[in-house]
């Protein structure tokens, strides 16, 4: 059994403002979720932005860092989604969108600025703030693949696995977790 390095790259981009575009929106499908309250089956969605910075190494040497934040797939008002859109449009989303819904895919190529900060053990940066676009932004998408950790954790999700089970004659397993949500009452 050898083991090696993954190969993925070491460097980070820079702390604090950064230009930004974002290129993927991806829905992972329902993950068990670890709360305060227990765990939770949740269905999670993954932005992926470009920035202004570019990698010095590896395979995409020159091409913009790639960053990303996962969400909740809902517009609940205290949710983190709801939240970064209404910091990066500055304005509330209105009831009637919440009720109605909103195309996430219709803010792909969208402008942002990211604020980008340090994780606490100094090992990833992680977006602490999305923001409007700043007037000089004139970033445009590099074309790429979406990342293979994305597949991965859509592989992962419930949906997959009890997918798989079906396929494959096994019983569908048991919702220890709770059932995945009602589309239905989905906001949008």
């Amino acid at each position: 059994m050898i083991v090696k390095d993954s190969g993925l790259p070491h460097e980070k981009p820079h702390t604090g403002l950064h230009d930004a575009i974002l290129v993927f929106v991806q829905d992972v499908g329902t993950h068990i979720v670890k709360t305060q309250w227990g765990d939770k089956a949740q269905r999670k969605i993954v932005f992926c932005w470009e920035i202004d910075e570019l990698l010095k190494e590896g395979e995409y040497a020159g091409k913009p860092f790639l960053l990303s934040k996962r969400y909740t797939f809902t517009l609940f008002e205290k949710g983190s989604l709801s939240k970064d859109l209404e910091s990066w449009f500055s304005k509330k989303i209105s009831d009637e969108t919440r009720k109605t819904g909103f195309d996430l895919e219709t803010l792909i190529g969208r402008k942002s600025t990211l604020n980008l900060i340090e994780s606490e053990d100094g090992k990833y940066i992680n977006i602490g703030a999305v923001l409007p676009a700043g007037k000089d932004n004139t970033m445009v998408p590099v074309c790429r693949d979406v990342p293979k950790w994305i597949d991965k954790l859509r592989q992962n999700s419930l949906e997959m696995s009890k997918q798989q089970s079906f396929e494959n004659g096994e019983p569908l397993p048991s919702d220890d977790f709770g059932t995945a949500p009602d589309d239905s009452k989905l906001p949008f």
